[in-house]
């Protein structure tokens, strides 16, 4: 971005639906779509499958919709999932179960909390197929790429394919550029600055974007959502030091996405305006 580099489709962020919800765990642990695939169901407060209200799908509608019932539902009294009736879980699913095994959790015997966790963006900085960025001379690979094959909301595990196919296409077009024109010198500049140790002491101002983020430019956002979280980047950013410069390319890259949100004025994917609400899903709360 500082560079010129184009970014694009940024606002489109997915949620996974049935992170570890825990007090003091963070990032919490993934409870994968399969073990929902296996059978397990989702149950609110009153033990009721909300998911239905939703989508006649249930815990296998897209994720965007499962990730918003469940929201709803935690912040109703909360979420579990129920694995109980899955059968041979710790064998099907070894390490899941290990993991919350290690979290003082049998899902044989126990309710899972769970509520929804940032887990993949599907925008980034813009390339072609083969990871050339609009900036001579960078190349992206991976999640911090935009090549367009997720379009506004990725498919469970194409990004493992996306890595691995791009890496070869950007790694081959890459070297046949080198033959042809060897760089001059190499490139020596920091693309951060020395660790002042600032960024330690700016973990409160890091937590309060995290909160703010979350609550406004999170599953569900609209034009006084994305403006107060403007509003409450720039103090942000104004109250951190200059040598905290972690921090100021976090705060950077938050006030990016919510610029973003703000400009696509519709619903679609992992993009949800409650103010631009979607033709479609007419029976998803919005």
């Amino acid at each position: 971005h500082r560079i010129g580099a184009k970014l694009r489709d940024i606002e489109f962020l997915q949620f996974h639906p049935t992170a570890l919800k825990l007090p003091g765990i963070n990032p919490a642990p993934l409870i994968s779509e399969a073990v929902r695939g296996a059978g397990a169901v989702l149950l609110d407060k009153e033990g009721r499958r909300f998911t239905l209200d939703a989508d006649p799908r249930g815990e296998l509608a897209p994720r965007d919709v499962v990730a918003r019932a469940v929201a709803a539902a935690d912040a109703a009294g909360g979420a579990w999932l129920d694995a109980r009736a899955v059968e041979d879980l710790a064998t099907r699913f070894p390490g899941i179960t290990a993991m919350l095994l290690r979290h003082g959790l049998d899902p044989a015997r126990d309710l899972l909390p769970v509520a929804p966790a940032l887990h993949y963006a599907m925008g980034g900085i813009q390339t072609d197929l083969e990871g050339r960025t609009t900036k001579s001379g960078l190349w992206a690979v991976g999640e911090v790429a935009r090549t367009g094959v997720h379009g506004a909301n990725r498919l469970a595990s194409n990004s493992l394919l996306e890595g691995l196919v791009f890496a070869d296409r950007a790694g081959r077009a890459l070297a046949e550029t080198l033959r042809a024109t060897p760089p001059a010198t190499a490139a020596t500049e920091s693309v951060g600055g020395r660790d002042s140790g600032a960024d330690a002491e700016c973990e409160t101002i890091r937590q309060e974007m995290r909160n703010l983020m979350t609550a406004n430019v999170g599953l569900q956002r609209s034009e006084a959502s994305l403006l107060l979280a403007e509003r409450e980047l720039d103090r942000l950013t104004r109250s951190t030091p200059a040598p905290a410069w972690r921090t100021h390319n976090q705060l950077v890259v938050a006030g990016l996405i919510t610029n973003a949100a703000r400009r696509r004025r519709e619903s679609r994917g992992g993009h949800r305006r409650t103010d631009y609400p979607p033709a479609s899903l007419k029976r998803e709360a919005v």
